[in-house]
């Protein structure tokens, strides 16, 4: 099979350095564009899965590529969100901080010669609360645009409420499931 599922990966945080330059508030036209690409950006997330089981090329590496291009994709839009009023600053911290500690677990546990993936209920729901929001914001947009009203808006504040929710349930989980992994790293355990 010619389809890489990495190429699939690096082909989402390629697209995501793309979504600055397409999204426009109030300009249907950008949004629309700018919702294609996170759709695009999305299947790319749904195949490069299915093709590295295909293929029999399913690794860490590529779990944790796939992993931080997901987090590249959101920490672009977020960041454009912010930028333009969109979500406080607050909220978009909270996600990314989630983030930043997930990726350090794993390289912790890889550090420590561990290659045991710990997916959890909480990091599930986090990142589709997460997608909702960054899907979300541009629908909601969207609409707002084609109707030239802004009844909506609201909602865009209660979606990113809801994945910092999420975010700080995911990040309690996560710290309290690697618990042992930090302890030793920090030479607080035996290893």
């Amino acid at each position: 099979m010619l389809l890489k599922a990495n190429a699939l990966v690096a082909l989402r945080a390629v697209l995501a350095l793309l979504f600055p330059f397409f999204f426009r508030l109030n300009d249907a036209p950008a949004l629309w564009w700018s919702l294609g690409l996170l759709a695009v950006m999305g299947l790319t997330d749904v195949f490069d899965g299915r093709v590295a089981r295909k293929t029999g090329t399913t690794s860490r590496v590529g779990e944790l590529l796939d992993s931080m291009a997901d987090g590249l994709a959101r920490l672009t839009a977020l960041i454009v969100f912010v930028a333009n009023d969109l979500l406080p600053l607050w909220m978009v911290l909270v996600l990314v901080w989630r983030d930043l500690i997930s990726w350090s677990l794993r390289f912790m546990d890889l550090g420590m010669g561990q290659d045991e993936v710990h997916k959890r209920l909480s990091g599930k729901v986090n990142g589709a609360a997460q997608s909702l929001l960054v899907g979300g914001v541009v629908v909601i947009l969207l609409a707002a645009a084609l109707s030239r009203t802004w009844p909506l808006m609201n909602l865009i504040w209660w979606l990113g409420l809801a994945a910092s929710g999420t975010a700080l349930w995911s990040t309690v989980d996560l710290l309290r499931t690697h618990w042992l992994t930090i302890q030793r790293f920090l030479g607080l355990a035996k290893a």
